[in-house]
């Protein structure tokens, strides 16, 4: 084919080359910061089982999701969407992912909080009592990009449940991400 100057209409035709579901294999993501209007698409043209849309980012230490930028859903039932029976979103969920601590810069990973059954009102750290908030609402705690000098004792102070699930920077392109996980100069 060749794409010259004059639009061109063209059609493909796509076929599955393997269900990983009729494997026993099941997609998700937990790292979603979209509208929500955008979701029921995105889930079926990714083709994922679950997702767990982004509703609170918090990127201050110390602040309340409450009080801190807002994700795609704002206000909602924390009970899970069916998009069709195979795709479901889980509404409610919180994204610690400290850039400042007391105006200095800090980007050393991020703290989830998934699947909750209320609007979390604390910021971190200290992290053990979202933690247990999370798990005493059924919810899991992820642990995305980390490498916050405290790493390795906070999954057993938070009891972690998943560490690098959805880890959005490893996919291969040309920006360098030079200051990730550095805290000063």
């Amino acid at each position: 084919m060749t794409v010259g100057e004059e639009p061109v209409g063209l059609k493909f035709k796509l076929r599955r080359w393997i269900d990983m579901s009729a494997l026993g294999w099941y997609s998700g993501d937990t790292h979603v910061h979209r509208a929500a209007e955008e979701l029921p698409t995105l889930v079926i043209a990714e083709d994922l089982n679950v997702t767990f849309p982004l509703s609170y980012w918090v990127t201050e230490a110390f602040a309340s999701p409450k009080t801190a930028r807002k994700g795609p859903f704002q206000g909602v039932d924390p009970k899970p969407i069916a998009v069709d029976p195979t795709h479901l979103i889980y509404p409610l969920n919180t994204e610690y992912e400290i850039f400042t601590v007391e105006k200095k810069p800090h980007m050393l990973g991020a703290f989830f909080a998934l699947n909750h059954q209320t609007v979390l009102e604390a910021g971190v750290p200290p992290v053990r009592p979202i933690a247990e908030r999370i798990h005493k609402e059924g919810g899991l705690i992820e642990l995305d990009k980390h490498n916050w000098p405290w790493s390795m004792a906070i999954i057993p102070v938070a009891r972690v449940d998943l560490f690098e699930l959805t880890n959005n920077h490893v996919w291969a392109h040309r920006v360098r991400l030079r200051q990730l996980g550095r805290t000063g100069p």
